[in-house]
């Protein structure tokens, strides 16, 4: 029974948003990746809500001031919803691709079998981003629904929805508009600031690849 039952007939269309997601079966033991962005925090209410035996965990870099307060933040979410919680800090030394070597620590410590909040939108303008980096068929081929990537039938306003649902205030991804804000592995090229219609167009023709 997940802590979201009681909430559940005040949110009629959770059903609906977690018949589009590719969650593994009911009580398995999952690591989730929250930084406490709208992406990550549906995933952990998402996850609970599928029967999985969930432990949040919050990776802290320690490249911005706002990590602790953060962790604290979903620590709240993980207690609020049944989910176990689990902190992590990492040091990402001085040098060249700060992001990269960020991200990487970031995967290290989740664990490579973790479940990250990616949606249509990070797959759409992924393989975008591929393809202007002249990546061909691997950039097309980025992502695949999965266990480890369940919210890619989502859309990121399906996210928001969810934790405006659940009157969550989420926190603004620094990631995505500052290269030392690293959370998850999302494009911050200026050339992809796609307009919602142009995203929608993107997102169909990822899925239907």
């Amino acid at each position: 029974m997940g802590p979201t039952d009681d909430l559940t007939p005040a949110v009629p269309q959770l059903s609906m948003w977690l018949s589009r997601c590719t969650f593994g079966p009911r009580g398995t033991a999952v690591r989730c990746g929250v930084s406490g962005g709208a992406d990550s925090i549906a995933l952990l209410i998402l996850a609970v809500e599928a029967g999985l035996s969930v432990t949040a965990v919050h990776v802290d870099h320690q490249l911005r001031p706002s990590g602790a307060v953060e962790a604290e933040f979903v620590a709240a979410l993980a207690e609020r919803f049944g989910a176990d919680f689990e902190a992590s800090r990492i040091t990402v030394g001085k040098g060249s691709n700060v992001e990269e070597r960020a991200r990487e620590a970031r995967r290290s410590a989740l664990g490579s079998d973790a479940l990250t909040g990616h949606t249509a939108d990070d797959q759409a303008e992924t393989v975008l981003l591929n393809l202007l980096r002249g990546a061909g068929i691997d950039g097309i081929a980025a992502m695949r629904p999965g266990p480890s990537k369940p919210l890619l039938g989502l859309r990121r306003a399906d996210t928001e929805a969810i934790c405006t649902a659940f009157g969550i205030d989420w926190l603004t991804d620094p990631s995505n508009t500052d290269p030392q804000g690293i959370s998850d592995p999302r494009p911050t090229d200026s050339l992809l600031e796609p307009t919602t219609q142009t995203s929608s167009i993107l997102c169909v023709a990822v899925r239907d690849l």
